[in-house]
């Protein structure tokens, strides 16, 4: 018998930052004041209204000593979570030649020899 894999849940980053003030006993205004923003958008993120962008990752991050991917991922995680595999069953893969790598300098737009 096989066993379908299971999906990790993933989490809004706003209900991790909720509860880090809540465990912390911190206010919004607190986290906001810090920041040097309004508290409405320490609000909307902790009500899953906004996401963490990368500049309120690195903030985070600062704030509670942490690293600012860790927000980052959260957020990739749930923005994930929320698209419908099934939109894109049909791409067609492109299988690429396994022995074929891309170095950071060459550009994703050079054209590929053998293609």
């Amino acid at each position: 018998m096989t066993v379908a894999p299971r999906r990790a849940i993933a989490v809004h980053p706003g209900e991790i930052l909720q509860e880090i003030l809540a465990q912390n006993q911190i206010t919004q205004s607190l986290v906001a004041e810090r920041l040097g923003m309004a508290q409405s958008k320490i609000s909307d993120i902790c009500r899953g209204r906004r996401g963490v962008t990368p500049d309120m990752a690195m903030r985070l991050g600062r704030l509670f000593g942490q690293s600012p991917r860790f927000w980052l991922n959260l957020q990739e995680n749930w923005e994930l979570s929320q698209l419908d595999e099934a939109a894109y069953s049909g791409i067609e893969p492109i299988h690429l030649d396994a022995g074929r790598t891309i170095s950071p300098t060459e550009s994703a737009r050079s054209p590929s020899p053998t293609r």
